[in-house]
Parts: C-alpha cells; sequence; structure tokens
C-alpha cells in the first residue's frame, strides 16, 4: 500500500476519488456544494466509502453527531480531512519515536 497523502489538498483529492469509486459517481458531478442527496451517495454509499477511507488512510472513522450536520460534498471533505489529518497528526510523534 503507497503511502496515504499528508497534505490538506491531496487528502481532499484522495477522498474524491474515493467517492467517485466506492458510490460509482461520474468524477464531473463531485463538486464542493453538491449535496449528497444530488450526488446519490445513500447510506450504504457512505459505509463503503468510510470503509475504503479506513483502508487507504489506517485509521478508524466513528461515524458520529458531526456526521448528522453534513449535507454538502465540501462538508464531508472538510469532515474526513480534519480527522485523517488529526490521526496523522497523532502517529507522526509515534512513527519518528519508533524509526
Amino acid at each position: 500500500m503507497s503511502k496515504p497523502p499528508h497534505t490538506g489538498t491531496a487528502i481532499r483529492a484522495e477522498l474524491t476519488r474515493i467517492i467517485a469509486r466506492e458510490g460509482e459517481i461520474a468524477p464531473e458531478r463531485l463538486i464542493p456544494e453538491a449535496t449528497l442527496d444530488t450526488i446519490g451517495i445513500a447510506s450504504h454509499d457512505l459505509v463503503l466509502v468510510l470503509m475504503s477511507i479506513e483502508e487507504t488512510f489506517d485509521l478508524y472513522v466513528a461515524v458520529d453527531s458531526d456526521f448528522a450536520d453534513v449535507e454538502t460534498l465540501d462538508q464531508l471533505l472538510g469532515l474526513l480531512t480534519s480527522r485523517i489529518m488529526e490521526h496523522q497528526a497523532q502517529a507522526e510523534p509515534a512513527a519518528s519515536v519508533a524509526g
């Protein structure tokens, strides 16, 4: 498995690719202001997306109350990116001690 991206922009790009692939959505439909309903992300699609994100970024994504407020793709990407970056920041000190 290749090393996951570390910058917010790279993470968002990878997340968008995962959403397109797992949700079987044409990438051109994945615009930031699109609602999850209009692009066709149903709950079962979101489960597949989250499983792929967990595998790609080697973390567990807890589906909590923060997800209840998500309406647009941009909000979803923002929430997931912040969680991934938090996870990576916590993992880096451990990696530098081990390395």
